[in-house]
């Protein structure tokens, strides 16, 4: 299928640089996953505030302008059952998340979605 995608296990003390390395028709991406359990939907800040210094360096790095691969966080959230995607920005040296989309765990949108991502 031309895809190549591996989970990134957590090993002890580690620090793994984000959860998933997909690499499809020659594009490396790196998926960020996150779990949500406000009553509220999620929002950029609070979402940005659950990754770790870490985290955002490596997904930043990953999709520097010298490789041009791309990076992505993915929220849970659990009140609704709903999934929210979110991009690393970089304005200024000063890093945030910009909402791109969100959709029911559950639909078939959840298929479309991806496939328009990948």
């Amino acid at each position: 299928m031309g895809m190549y995608c591996r989970n990134i296990p957590d090993i002890g003390n580690t620090k793994k640089p984000f959860d998933l390395s997909v690499n499809y028709k020659g594009k490396w991406w790196a998926f960020e996953l996150k779990i949500d359990k406000s009553k509220s939907d999620p929002t950029p800040d609070r979402i940005y505030k659950k990754l770790y210094p870490h985290q955002v360096a490596n997904l930043r790095e990953f999709k520097s302008w010298k490789s041009q691969w791309i990076s992505k966080v993915f929220a849970y959230h659990g009140c609704t059952n709903s999934v929210w995607i979110y991009d690393i920005i970089n304005e200024n040296d000063q890093f945030s998340l910009e909402f791109i989309t969100n959709f029911d765990r559950d639909s078939d949108i959840l298929e479309r979605e991806m496939e328009l991502i990948f």
